[in-house]
């Protein structure tokens, strides 16, 4: 990969790691290539691969590889998997083998969210009973999002000072992370802790974007770390198909990319988690990703793109100047 990742260090709204970039204030217009017509060649890659999709350079961070050449032809397999998606996605609902963890996973998370009246006493003792949530919630606490001058003093200070949202993303992180787990599956176990890695760091985006743009931050939140579940999904559906091995041909990557965001609003928006993100997979479902026109919409799309360049921008070590 080493050949094109130069190319997308001067990627406009990049981020280094540990850095979250303002949202735009405006929406860039609907694409989901890392070539945007009227840019320099070579601000995102070389020429070589001017016009790959965006999907293709996500699976490609995935699984290692480089991204096939823009003009490379579908195999046969790759076409044959694309219907095998089309099919499912036809379906009443899909396959519960795609998520398996979500029965129990999703109740769990409605149940957390909606105790809302609990004292902070009351939550403490909650949170303190569950050592990974207890880790989660201090380290959200001590992060620069929600850090002061001084360190929390146990887990009631920590819940104090992230406040309900804080308290919210906390669970979700938690709760919503055997979602992305893959015990089987040649593609789907191999992508799964990337996928994981991009999740948060598109969650943490998204957020922001929202809060930005005037919507609500855990809304935000919610809808970047789901939205990779129809990666998982996606992915685990191929599992069972022959002879789809990366690197994926551009056309069937840019395929791919739609089809994952059909999945995601399939699947997510009857869960019903909340009444904002439901709507937004309503939308996504009638028109696409690209062409919604909501708030939370917008910040979705600009958090999955630059999630996607912050881990191919060179890391805080490089002796590159940073990314700004």
């Amino acid at each position: 990969m080493k050949r094109w990742l130069p190319f997308i260090r001067a990627a406009p709204g990049s981020v280094v790691q540990g850095r979250t970039p303002a949202a735009p204030a405006r929406v860039v217009p609907p694409s989901t290539d890392v070539s945007t017509p009227g840019r320099p060649k070579g601000s995102y890659r070389s020429a070589e691969h001017e016009g790959t999709p965006m999907s293709a350079v996500l699976l490609a961070w995935l699984f290692d590889c480089e991204p096939a050449p823009g003009d490379t032809p579908p195999t046969s397999a790759e076409t044959i998997a694309v219907r095998h998606l089309d099919t499912l996605n036809a379906a009443g609902a899909l396959p519960a083998a795609l998520l398996s963890r979500a029965p129990a996973v999703i109740p769990q998370l409605l149940h957390l969210l909606r105790q809302d009246d609990a004292s902070l006493f009351a939550m403490a003792q909650r949170v303190s009973a569950d050592p990974v949530l207890t880790a989660e919630v201090l380290r959200l606490s001590r992060s620069a999002f929600y850090r002061t001058r001084t360190e929390p003093a146990d887990i009631a200070h920590a819940i104090a000072m992230l406040g309900r949202d804080g308290l919210h993303i906390a669970i979700a992180a938690v709760v919503l992370k055997p979602l992305f787990d893959a015990p089987s599956g040649s593609l789907s176990r191999h992508a799964a802790a990337r996928l994981w890695e991009h999740s948060t760091a598109k969650a943490s985006l998204c957020a922001a974007g929202a809060a930005e743009r005037g919507g609500d931050r855990f809304e935000g939140y919610l809808a970047g770390l789901l939205h990779n579940t129809g990666w998982t999904m996606l992915l685990r559906a191929l599992d069972s198909c022959t002879g789809v091995t990366p690197p994926f041909s551009a056309s069937i990557a840019r395929q791919l990319g739609r089809r994952k965001d059909a999945f995601f609003a399939k699947a997510v928006g009857a869960w019903r988690i909340t009444p904002t993100l439901t709507a937004l997979c309503d939308e996504v479902r009638q028109v696409g990703l690209r062409a919604t026109g909501s708030l939370l919409a917008s910040a979705l799309w600009h958090a999955d793109r630059d999630a996607t360049l912050q881990f191919l921008a060179p890391r805080a070590s490089d002796k590159d100047a940073p990314i700004s």
